[in-house]
């Protein structure tokens, strides 16, 4: 792996004020914790496409008390030269309101922006672009900070189509069988993560600007940590976030720079690195761990 020596990364810059009503359409009231599992009549309406039933109601999961496995944390990096007239401010405001227009092109999954809220926090779904899309959706409420904005994964508390498919017996679709087997609809309304995932913008010493996303994480469930090696889950995070780096510094009219930090690799001129422990504290106590969450406030 090339080499560099390591420079100290900051984020300068402060979000400016912002509205999200390009983002998203008026709210419905939402209450992490709450339950409404009101059922339809007819499974018929499991064909309505990507379409979710009921209110908006979530629970937020938490790597302590929700998750599974060994705690993880990963951190993807794009440097690239910024265009005229860019402003750190202004562009990590807009990449927060046009966030899933942002991550979508060319990834692994279609983002949208619902209107359901958690709290005052905006939510996003994710969709898989291949047939499991057609079971599995994932949440997470997003919330800005002052220099980042970041997302917690949800649990959904309310019917999708997936679940009823679930329930009807997907484990006997051909394609679909070997990975649904062993979850329930239950098991299917948790995000595969329990923890937090923030995005920032900001600027070396150099000149040289940065996009970064970084995650303090664990699996959600018991059977999400069994499908790591049988589905690659860690090799779809590496594509997921390598894409949204591409695609952020692409929607900005600049292109990647090659730089490399010590301690990272790189994919696509994406710097990128992880580390686990099976201790929380353990692993934020590491020095470079302890350097990426200084970044990112709410991780």
């Amino acid at each position: 792996m090339e080499a560099q020596h390591q420079e100290n990364i900051t984020s300068t810059q402060p979000l400016m004020s912002y509205n999200t009503d390009d983002l998203t359409a008026p709210a419905q009231d939402s209450e992490a914790g709450a339950s409404d599992q009101t059922m339809p009549d007819e499974y018929a309406e499991i064909l309505m496409p990507r379409a979710g039933f009921g209110r908006c109601r979530f629970n937020k999961l938490t790597p302590v008390s929700d998750g599974v496995g060994p705690y993880h944390v990963n951190n993807h990096i794009g440097f690239f030269n910024p265009p005229a007239g860019f402003a750190i401010g202004p562009s990590l405001d807009a990449f927060y309101r046009n966030f899933p227009r942002i991550f979508s092109p060319g990834n692994i999954a279609t983002a949208t922006a619902p209107s359901c809220r958690v709290g005052s926090d905006i939510t996003i779904q994710f969709v898989l672009n291949n047939p499991a899309g057609l079971v599995h959706d994932e949440w997470v409420s997003v919330e800005k900070k002052s220099g980042n904005f970041v997302a917690t994964t949800l649990e959904r508390q309310f019917w999708s189509r997936g679940d009823y498919m679930i329930d009807m017996g997907v484990s006997h679709i051909p394609g679909l069988g070997s990975i649904f087997a062993n979850i329930s609809a239950d098991i299917n309304r948790r995000h595969f993560l329990a923890g937090y995932r923030s995005w920032t913008v900001g600027r070396l010493p150099n000149g040289l600007h940065f996009v970064e996303t970084a995650a303090f994480e664990r699996y959600s469930h018991p059977v999400f940590q069994a499908l790591e090696g049988p589905i690659g889950m860690r090799a779809q995070i590496l594509e997921t976030w390598t894409k949204l780096v591409e695609n952020y510094v692409r929607s900005v009219g600049s292109s990647l720079v090659r730089h490399v930090p010590s301690g990272y690799s790189v994919n696509r001129g994406v710097a990128h690195r992880e580390q686990q422990n099976s201790s929380s504290a353990a692993l934020r106590a590491s020095a470079w761990v302890t350097s990426v969450l200084s970044r990112h406030s709410g991780l």
